[in-house]
């Protein structure tokens, strides 16, 4: 009998796997194609049937109803469909009820529900989500049935405390529609809370409970919160909350971000490992419960109960869930002695879950737990293999285990971790081996010490003492490794040949005893990356040599220039007010996501905040080459602060004049227009820093806030040279600025006016808009348009439209 050589992979034993992976491919081809109907999945099969026809032909293979392999291809084309359908049935717009609700964004409505979340911010806001019933206008009332965020600023103290999640509350207010995303790689707020059925906001004037309290999970799990804040001391509640209860509305974004850098978020996500400290208590009872047909009824009875009820005070995230459902399928398995193969596991709850809600395929949650348990699953019997057998089974054995896992879990989620927060962990794996320890030890300490709450608070808080010990050093490991080690980086947005080039590297590990298949897969990676580098190399050779970004930082300016020669210059830094910092939270993400970690050079137009807001979070979190700023100076903390936080980093501050070449970049030509010299003029605007930038034959010209008498010093000085392709008009579009002369020499194609939408100052004025219109350039703003992306081959400027 000849004996098989190759090898050929059991697709058969993972149907499970297979069903998953084809079922998120409809909602992927759902998702974006949402206006086409069912044409391209019907096109898809369509298609596979046909190529399968043609190869029957040219094989001479009898093709019959009921050939075996075209039952195959229907029903897995029935599997796409599948997703494809769940997919288009939970893309629902807007319901009616909550779009006439909206439409009364000026005036007070009065909306009665119920309290889902309560939270208070630093700055005692009180906030969450509600749904609600009904809502009272002029016209009388109508039934709402929907969930809405919500927003009290100022709240009084305490207020939190007598509104728990699930009380019923009456509230007058001023509702409004999310807006939509801004700026390039700016989160989709909007798209984000439409994802979990959330279709707006309504900020209250005043809020009434009703005295009266629903049931439902918030109750229960307002109750959980306040039981963690007996046992553990005040600074310590918030990261329990977090470690526990995956609860993190009340960690401040320093302590978030610092476990992130140290490869420890896991910890705050509740997933697997936490399900699994939970459960064991219960599996500890398993080999006695399991030994009658009444024992086993009673053992998953408690198991389903215990899983249920803490997925259920966690809120039913998509990993928590994830990760019960698997408990529960292997604890099935177990003790009805059924076959159980933990991929088909993975397979089957990852389908339960996206036929339940199909926006789980975009969670991050999702991702990193399915991700991550998939990683382990095939790995983990490699890395056994590599680990002697004298010491495998031993506590050696076991550090060592879980010190490979942790290195193979945090490279196999690199693409996820660094497509969603554009850091990733180093020392991630070595602080793991000491920070799993202690979470263990927490849940433990934490569960022994529940009954003594129900006696005594101070024997609670006494009995508490271990598991409050574990979130001290848990947070002394991160603050010190954060403060004494740069063990993160910051790395840009991966392609998708990032992620077949990772698929293909983790399955070169899972085929480490299969030497042929091994070979293929090698052969397959070194094609991908080749195909990779040749990609890079095109995209280079053919990259658009100057961009120009003008960021919808609302009423203020910010803009940043990548020159030809790859370097960052910012011109401006957005605005800076009690809630908004543009630094912070528009300029630092795109930064962030594009993977620049230094401007080579920064320019401040005059020292007025919505034009230097964002500069000192700049400067705190960004290498800066030279900072160019106005001549005039100003008394203000803004201003002095900048300064001030320069010099102690040693960047040169250097004052810009008339006439000034900055050297910005060998490609580009920067020449100083303004501010023009020997104007009297008290006001910070009449010294604005205009720059004009020329690139090939096209010019770009930034002039701040420059008014009357700046225009009129630059067309007596510079005449014919003020001409440019692209203008970013003065003042946000005040009447003060952009006046006919001046237009009449700078002759503009693109006039771009950035301001905020029904901004104090009523920008843009009526006259100024009409001055710019009668050049015939072309009009954009910011408040309208969002971020203005232009970019020029040194022939022409170009809109690049990235939404």
């Amino acid at each position: 009998m000849e004996l098989r050589t190759s090898y050929r992979f059991p697709f058969s034993r993972y149907p499970a796997v297979r069903i998953a992976l084809l079922f998120i491919c409809g909602i992927w081809l759902c998702d974006i194609t949402p206006q086409t109907g069912p044409l391209i999945p019907v096109a898809v099969v369509a298609a596979w049937l046909i190529l399968y026809l043609v190869f029957s032909r040219i094989t001479a293979v009898k093709i019959s109803v009921l050939n075996t392999s075209i039952l195959t291809l229907i029903y897995l084309a029935g599997i796409l469909l599948a997703g494809w359908f769940r997919m288009a049935l939970a893309q629902k717009e807007i319901p009616q009820p909550v779009g006439i609700l909206l439409e009364f964004g000026q005036e007070p409505v009065q909306v009665s529900g119920r309290l889902l979340t309560v939270s208070v911010n630093a700055n005692g806001t009180l906030n969450g989500i509600m749904l609600v019933d009904s809502a009272r206008v002029i016209s009388g009332v109508f039934a709402v049935e929907a969930q809405l965020r919500y927003r009290l600023f100022n709240a009084e103290p305490g207020l939190a405390d007598e509104l728990p999640p699930g009380t019923l509350i009456t509230g007058t207010g001023k509702p409004g529609a999310f807006r939509e995303k801004r700026n390039p790689h700016e989160f989709d707020f909007r798209e984000w809370n439409y994802r979990q059925n959330i279709y707006g906001e309504i900020v209250f004037d005043s809020i009434v409970p009703n005295g009266m309290r629903a049931g439902g999970w918030a109750p229960l799990r307002h109750r959980s919160y306040r039981l963690i804040d007996t046992l553990f001391r005040e600074q310590n509640r918030p990261l329990a909350k977090a470690v526990i209860l995956g609860y993190k509305a009340e960690l401040d974004a320093e302590m978030r971000q610092s476990f992130s850098r140290a490869g420890l978020s896991h910890i705050m996500a509740v997933s697997g490992m936490h399900v699994g400290f939970v459960l064991m208590p219960v599996w500890l009872l398993f080999p006695w419960l399991r030994t009658s047909a009444t024992g086993k009824c009673a053992a998953m009875i408690l198991l389903i109960f215990v899983l249920v009820l803490y997925a259920g005070i966690t809120g039913f995230t998509a990993s928590v869930t994830r990760a019960s459902l698997m408990a529960i399928l292997l604890a099935t398995g177990s003790v009805f002695c059924k076959i159980r193969d933990s991929l088909n596991l993975v397979g089957m709850a990852a389908v339960l879950l996206l036929l339940y809600n199909p926006w789980y395929l975009y969670d991050v949650g999702f991702q990193l737990s399915f991700t991550a348990v998939t990683i382990i699953l095939v790995s983990l019997p490699v890395l056994q293999r590599l680990i002697p057998r004298t010491i495998r089974y031993t506590w050696k054995g076991n550090i060592l285990t879980m010190f490979g896992l942790s290195v193979l879990i945090q490279g196999g989620l690199f693409p996820v971790l660094t497509l969603y927060f554009r850091e990733f962990s180093l020392i991630g794996p070595f602080l793991n081996v000491l920070a799993v320890p202690l979470a263990q030890i927490l849940f433990l300490a934490a569960f022994i010490s529940l009954p003594v709450v129900m006696f005594s608070q101070q024997a609670a808080l006494i009995a508490g003492m271990p598991a409050d010990l574990m979130i001290t050093l848990m947070s002394m490991l991160v603050e010190y490794t954060n403060h004494s080690v740069t063990g993160w980086i910051t790395v840009q947005r991966p392609s998708v040949l990032i992620f077949i080039i990772w698929i293909l590297m983790f399955a070169v590990i899972s085929a480490g005893r299969l030497p042929a298949y091994r070979w293929k897969l090698i052969i397959l990676l070194l094609t991908v990356l080749c195909t990779q580098r040749m990609h890079v190399f095109f995209a280079e050779r053919g990259r658009i040599q100057l961009e120009v970004v003008f960021f919808d930082v609302g009423q203020g300016d910010a803009v940043l220039i990548k020159t030809p020669s790859g370097r960052h210059i910012l011109y401006d830094a957005g605005v800076l007010s009690p809630f908004s910092d543009s630094g912070r939270h528009v300029i630092l993400p795109y930064l962030k996501e594009r993977g620049i970690a230094r401007l080579d050079a920064v320019v401040l137009s005059h020292p007025h905040a919505d034009h230097i807001g964002g500069i000192l979070t700049i400067i705190e979190n960004m290498e800066i080459g030279v900072i160019y700023q106005s001549p005039k100076a100003y008394n203000s903390a803004l201003y002095l602060g900048y300064t001030e936080a320069a010099k102690k980093k040693g960047i040169p501050l250097i004052d810009l004049h008339q006439g000034d070449v900055p050297a910005l970049d060998p490609h580009l030509l920067a020449i100083t227009l303004a501010p023009v010299p020997g104007l009297h003029n008290r006001d910070p605007n009449a010294h604005s820093v205009v720059l004009r930038l020329q690139y090939g034959q096209t010019v770009l010209l930034l002039t701040g806030d420059a008014e009357e008498l700046s225009e009129a010093g630059m067309l007596a000085t510079f005449g014919p040279l003020l001409h440019s392709h692209v203008l970013k008009a003065g003042h946000h579009g005040s009447h003060t600025s952009s006046h006919s002369f001046f237009l009449a020499e700078v002759q503009p194609e693109i006039a771009i006016i950035s301001c905020g939408m029904r901004n104090r100052y009523n920008h843009p004025h009526r006259d100024a808009v009409q001055r710019l219109a009668s050049t015939g350039a072309d009009l954009w703003f910011t408040a309208l348009e969002g971020a203005i992306v232009l970019r020029s081959d040194g022939y022409a400027f170009t809109r690049h439209l990235w939404k």
